[in-house]
């Protein structure tokens, strides 16, 4: 496993701050290299060449810094759709669309944080902020795909459930460096472009006349 001991400032870095955040993106690379069980506050402090009572300022366990990087992805795949919700034009279909193309760039740029995100022995330690969050980003996506149907006929409820479907199967796949492995780079902007507008097509949401 890598570590940070080679680096230019190693060791003194964090004197000025930024250890909390330093610790959680470290956990996260961790959990992209070994998996969950390689957590440990003490592994991550070394890592970062800090004293072994260093994160304990800002995590009383692993299971907090835990939940702290279950958080912080959640809150960073939330910012990424949003964002691209709101460089987009006044139109719900393409809303819909580029809410989508965002969360499968950002589990294609981001593996190990949504993989982290994504592992029930991180997300089983998060507080309960976590599910309301959740809970808030899934309105907002069935919002924006009901304003994209209005006009058809297809059951809503099962359309979302297809929709969300098809998309986290395909972060996974984008994500996962055993497939991405196995069958290549297949996270480019095409293949995100194409995937979006096959499911939605095929769901009557991207042409309401389909």
């Amino acid at each position: 496993m890598s570590t940070l001991k080679d680096e230019p400032g190693y060791g003194r870095r964090y004197h000025h701050g930024g250890l909390r955040e330093a610790l959680v993106e470290r956990a996260v690379a961790v959990i992209g290299e070994a998996g969950v069980d390689a957590v440990s506050l003490r592994g991550l402090a070394r890592d970062l060449g800090v004293s072994h009572a260093a994160p304990a300022r800002h995590f009383a366990s692993r299971d907090a810094l835990l939940a702290a990087v279950a958080e912080d992805g959640v809150d960073r795949l939330v910012a990424a759709t949003e964002a691209a919700v709101a460089a987009c034009v006044d139109d719900p279909v393409e809303q819909l669309k580029a809410m989508a193309s965002a969360y499968l760039r950002w589990a294609a740029e981001h593996p190990a944080h949504y993989n982290a995100v994504r592992n029930p022995e991180v997300t089983r330690h998060a507080h309960a902020s976590l599910g309301a969050k959740m809970s808030a980003f899934f309105a907002r996506q069935q919002s924006a795909l009901l304003a994209a149907q209005s006009r058809s006929g297809v059951d809503p409820g099962l359309t979302m459930f297809r929709l969300v479907a098809v998309l986290v199967g395909t972060a996974t796949v984008m994500a996962d460096p055993l497939y991405r492995n196995v069958i290549g780079k297949v996270a480019t902007s095409d293949a995100i472009e194409q995937t979006v507008s096959a499911v939605l097509r095929d769901r009557g949401a991207a042409d309401p006349d389909a």
